[in-house]
């Protein structure tokens, strides 16, 4: 059996029982403490290859440019539907019919702020509905959230 063969040979293998390997592997570190350990190697390793981390992240992103401008914008029009759904999906002011398209809602926030959650759309979801949820916001039409913000609703 070649080299090449083996290593077919395994990754078949690891493709049929990816499941239980895996179970596997996470018993093991249980036990053994080994996932703390494991990354108690990782920081140490980033610690003395900052550079070179760098310069390959540097390499990555130029060259994948296009590719991941795409995915953030995909990821902010997601995170924006998801708030619109979380929020209800439509404008709460009793009676207004206007919004009849996800860019025609705002988010307006009813006690405090903490950051514009239209900066907010690139970032993780937990940390988006926990700004959603501590400064208890809403969703509303954009021609309300005008009337609201400039006094005169």
């Amino acid at each position: 059996m070649t080299s090449e063969d083996r290593k077919e040979y395994h990754r078949e293998y690891y493709r049929k029982n990816k499941e239980s390997i895996r179970i596997k592997q996470a018993i093991h570190r249980k036990k053994e403490g080994v996932t703390e350990k494991m990354n108690a190697q990782r920081r140490q390793w980033y610690q003395d290859n900052k550079e070179k981390v760098s310069k390959y992240q540097k390499e990555y992103n130029a060259q994948n440019k296009t590719r991941i401008n795409e995915y953030v914008v995909q990821r902010k029009r997601t995170n924006k539907e998801r708030i619109i759904e979380y929020l209800g999906g439509k404008c709460i002011t009793e009676g207004c019919t206007m919004a009849t398209k996800p860019y025609h809602l705002d988010v307006h926030h009813t006690d405090g702020k903490n950051f514009n959650i239209g900066n907010m759309t690139s970032f993780s979801w937990t940390t988006i509905k926990k700004e959603l949820d501590d400064c208890k916001c809403v969703l509303i039409c954009a021609l309300c959230h005008r009337d609201i913000t400039h006094g005169h609703a």
